[in-house]
């Protein structure tokens, strides 16, 4: 049907009013209209109306400021587009004394009155709006009926660009996406972040996982920078953190899914800060003679980074601001740190180390020089390894460690008597498949998200998103990435193995389930390989992701097909 012009749109001009019938050469487009899509389907249908009702609501129109016995269409382009399909000659039309600015007014708030309107041409009416007048978002928020939140977040997304907008416009984005990804204020990351919103793991991440995925990677809590936040000079065109446009602080209205307003956005400014100020205490410290080990020669020699009980440094290192293991722990069960305990004898750093996980650098000393300096001092440091509970605070912390697993022994053991041998029900596959992913080895975890399709570096994120997409997956992709993560750690076979062309059982047993063809000579498996595909029968409802050999006892879900009356020939594989 012809879509009406909104009531209050026109009510807000007083202006006269003149009812006519003008001819369809005689109008053009507003170029200030918002509105720039008109799908064909639907304006196709909208004409096949017209050639049977006519035009039942004349479009709006105001005489040209620039093309004198012309006519600006200020509301109903539709409906003049759909009357040039239909073949009519001329439109009903309201005219009006329209200033550009009742015009953009009017023309915004038509465009809320429809469904079909894109968001992103939405938020660029309300941006035009408040370029070509003295708008603020407090104004047009009041003349809508709107919030400021939902206004500020119409107008971001107009900051969405490139690979990121098209997506959004061909609606491969919802809106609440989109606005995330907008918010992101580097093109090239919003491009890196729709490729990865839109791929996901088992197809396009929902509303929920996009959030989680991009808060996670495109969102730095700066509490934990590593960098003074408020040095203007660390980086050049860089403002003060608690400056910067890019905090969400800055426009908490966009921010209502962030509870802090201390997150940086920008993770490109982030790193470069971090990298500049690392770069500037390596500086100091090379100038005061020691040596300094940051990248890839750093992760050799501190794998772990910094953390208070990190004594595992190639070199024979020590942090000296980490726990001295061995040490005797005050009343409080804490052990000091080697630059406590030894104080003013503690020995000078002779090596400056970066944790490459957070850019942060720590001192570090030889530990024989640590445990003379102990000595000679008349202080007791135990020579006890890291994890020998010698110590009260280990002491406590194995107590601590023996009750709880005792807790969670006695709960386990009384959801597997409450659970009877039942089957488990898809959340719980769910919860088998992200625990027994999560037990792998990071190795093993980058090989099965390649498998799972992933291309490129496989970051710990991507192996957490991975994860993310296991709690929403249906029966048939549950059953897939089960038998991806049982299968996964059986691939690598080490160069010292004594038998490195001997397939495990399992694997050999799972080959042959379904008729997959492989060398079995040596391979140790007493079964014999079926001829044609291992699938004889499949689950009549395809995502529940259950199939049936054909051979030994029949499943469950089988047992009870037969009894509601269906049929083998009902679930058989066509070979």
């Amino acid at each position: 049907m012809n879509a009406p012009t909104a009531p209050a749109a026109l009510a807000t001009p007083e202006t006269p009013v003149r009812q006519v019938t003008i001819a369809l050469a005689d109008l053009y487009p507003s170029p200030t209209n918002p509105r720039r899509t008109f799908p064909e389907g639907p304006l196709a249908e909208l004409a096949d109306t017209i050639r049977r009702h006519g035009v039942l609501q004349p479009i709006l129109v105001r005489p040209s400021p620039v093309m004198p016995g012309q006519y600006e269409i200020v509301a109903g382009e539709r409906r003049y587009r759909a009357s040039i399909q239909a073949g009519l000659a001329e439109i009903p039309a309201t005219v009006r004394d329209l200033t550009d600015t009742d015009v953009l007014e009017i023309q915004v708030l038509e465009n809320l009155q429809r469904e079909d309107v894109h968001p992103l041409e939405e938020a660029e009416g309300y941006q035009v709006l408040m370029l070509r007048t003295a708008y603020t978002v407090e104004d047009v928020a009041a003349k809508l009926g709107r919030s400021k939140a939902y206004i500020y977040a119409r107008l971001k997304l107009c900051a969405i660009t490139g690979e990121a907008r098209q997506a959004f416009l061909d609606g491969k984005l919802s809106a609440s996406v989109a606005l995330l990804i907008a918010r992101i204020p580097v093109p090239a990351l919003q491009q890196q972040a729709t490729r990865e919103v839109l791929e996901g793991y088992a197809g396009p991440m929902s509303a929920r996982q996009a959030s989680e995925h991009l808060q996670r990677k495109y969102m730095l809590r700066l509490a934990e920078a590593p960098f003074p936040r408020g040095d203007a000079k660390l980086l050049a065109d860089a403002p003060k953190c608690k400056d910067c446009p890019k905090r969400t602080g800055h426009a908490p209205e966009l921010w209502p899914d962030v509870q802090s307003a201390d997150v940086c956005t920008d993770p490109e400014c982030y790193g470069a800060k971090r990298t500049a100020w690392r770069d500037r205490q390596a500086e100091v410290a090379a100038a005061a003679g020691k040596k300094v080990v940051i990248g890839k020669a750093a992760e050799k020699i501190a794998p772990y980074g910094f953390s208070d009980y990190n004594q595992h440094l190639s070199g024979g290192l020590a942090y000296l601001d980490a726990v001295a293991i061995g040490a005797l722990a005050d009343k409080k069960g804490r052990v000091p740190t080697w630059r406590q305990l030894l104080a003013e004898s503690c020995p000078e750093a002779t090596t400056v180390i970066e944790d490459t996980r957070r850019g942060t650098l720590h001192e570090a000393a030889p530990v024989a020089d640590l445990r003379q300096a102990a000595m000679n001092a008349g202080i007791k440091v135990a020579s006890t390894q890291r994890g020998d509970p010698s110590t009260q605070m280990e002491r406590e912390r194995e107590k601590v460690a023996r009750d709880q697993t005792a807790r969670r022994r006695a709960l386990v053991e009384q959801i597997v008597q409450a659970s009877q041998g039942m089957h488990l029900s898809l959340d719980e596959l769910r919860s088998v498949a992200a625990v027994a992913f999560d037990h792998h080895d990071f190795e093993a975890q980058k090989l099965a998200c390649r498998i799972w399709g992933l291309e490129g570096k496989i970051e710990r994120s991507h192996c957490a998103d991975l994860v993310a997409a296991i709690h929403q997956m249906d029966g048939a992709d549950i059953h897939r990435v089960l038998r991806l993560i049982t299968h996964v750690s059986r691939i690598h076979v080490n160069s010292y193995s004594s038998e490195p062309t001997k397939l495990p059982t399992d694997l050999v047993d799972a080959c042959i389930e379904w008729g997959i063809d492989t060398d079995l000579a040596s391979a140790g498996s007493g079964k014999k390989a079926p001829s044609g595909s291992g699938v004889a029968y499949r689950h009549p409802d395809p995502a529940s992701g259950l199939s049936w050999s054909g051979r030994g006892k029949q499943p469950a879900w089988v047992v009870a097909w037969l009894k509601e009356g269906g049929s083998l020939d009902d679930m058989r594989v066509v070979k």
